[in-house]
């Protein structure tokens, strides 16, 4: 996002807001998404334009526009500060009306060096109280989105999903879990919905999401690709060489059924670290940065396990050879769980066993992620 001319992007944007058609906004707002811009990194117009664009479409978009649009936004907002409270306001124009900040003014030339000193401090805060209430302002528009998409969403009849809706559904969900207010925000829209059904004489026990959503899959064990095989299976051999108390599985889904990672490592039934092997793909091409896709899904993991995520490039494997990755990343594994182990009491935990021998065969594991 940082490489492409974004301010003529996000006006041409703002200039068609109003005459754009619920597939429009959802690719529009797909297209921020792809360029991997962020909530924050859009400007305040940018943000107010989409918050309008959605609050005009979201009630009529079909399945599969509220699915482009569940996608799109963990990725455009997980990084967002959601440790700001949603208001319990609702009401639209309460939100896009917000006074804007204004500048503060200049200081003159003309006045005593004590005067603009105190001049200066007074604009301080006045800067900080204006950046304050433009990020509240934009958290505000960012909590009515979600409202009006998780009400949308529950406003339709899951017989009408495709399949390839559910991972976009549980995408948003997983995000929605991860954090306290995003949590209480879709069991607040639910019990409105339940509470607006029972008045106008509907069905009040409808079950919602929870029955929409795929439930986690388990580790496999599949091996994704040959890179992947080639570096894992030297980490796999130096770790069971280690202790054969630890243990490797391939494709660990540890969410609700989106993101599996490549590899999952255990010590006594207890998960103490993630591993990826990521391809070009997984990069921006020019500099080497994670895309946000790929932040979302450590996001989302660091939330639930907070376990340490060790990533390999190609391009790192292809300088070193897989044999040394392997080798790095089994070090790397070994010498963090020896300083947890090493933090907790005797009592709590006792040293890894000797190096077995490397003809040590693994034990079998249920595939069941209930960790």
């Amino acid at each position: 996002w940082g490489e492409m001319p974004t301010a003529i992007l996000e006006d041409a944007f703002r200039r068609c807001t109003d005459h754009l058609a619920s597939q429009e906004v959802a690719n529009g707002l797909y297209g921020f998404a792809v360029l991997d811009a962020s909530w924050d990194t859009l400007e305040e117009a940018t943000q107010i334009s989409l918050h309008a664009a959605l609050t005009r479409t979201i009630p009529t978009m079909a399945v599969q526009e509220i699915s482009n649009v569940m996608y799109t936004l963990p990725i455009l907002t997980f990084d967002t500060d959601y440790s700001v409270p949603y208001s319990t306001d609702s009401d639209v124009n309460n939100i896009t009306n917000t006074s804007k900040p204004t500048k503060s003014k200049a200081t003159k030339k003309s006045i005593t060096v004590a005067t603009n000193a105190s001049i200066d401090s007074k604009n301080s805060t006045v800067n900080n109280n204006e950046a304050t209430s433009r990020k509240r302002h934009s958290t505000e528009l960012l909590w009515d989105i979600h409202r009006l998409l998780i009400s949308r969403f529950l406003q339709i009849d899951p017989a009408h999903y495709n399949p390839e809706n559910y991972d976009c559904f549980a995408i948003y969900f997983e995000l929605m879990r991860a954090l306290p207010y995003t949590r209480q925000l879709v069991l607040d829209v639910i019990h409105s919905q339940n509470n607006s059904n029972s008045m106008n004489g509907g069905d009040s026990n409808r079950t919602y999401y929870y029955s929409a959503i795929p439930e986690p899959s388990g580790p496999t064990a599949a091996i994704p690709s040959r890179l992947h095989a080639s570096t894992v299976q030297v980490m796999q051999s130096h770790l069971q060489f280690e202790s054969n108390e630890l243990e490797v599985f391939h494709e660990f889904n540890g969410l609700h059924g989106v993101f599996a990672v490549d590899t999952a490592v255990f010590y006594r039934d207890e998960l103490i670290a993630l591993v990826e092997v990521d391809g070009e793909s997984h990069y921006k091409q020019l500099s080497q940065q994670l895309r946000r896709k790929d932040k979302l899904k450590e996001f989302l993991y660091q939330q639930r396990y907070s376990v340490p995520l060790y990533r390999m490039r190609m391009d790192q494997i292809s300088a070193i050879g897989a044999s040394g990755a392997g080798r790095a990343l089994a070090s790397w594994i070994v010498k963090d769980l020896h300083l947890k182990n090493k933090d907790k009491s005797i009592e709590e935990t006792q040293p890894l066993p000797e190096k077995p021998s490397p003809a040590t065969t693994k034990k079998k594991r249920n595939s069941q992620s209930g960790v």
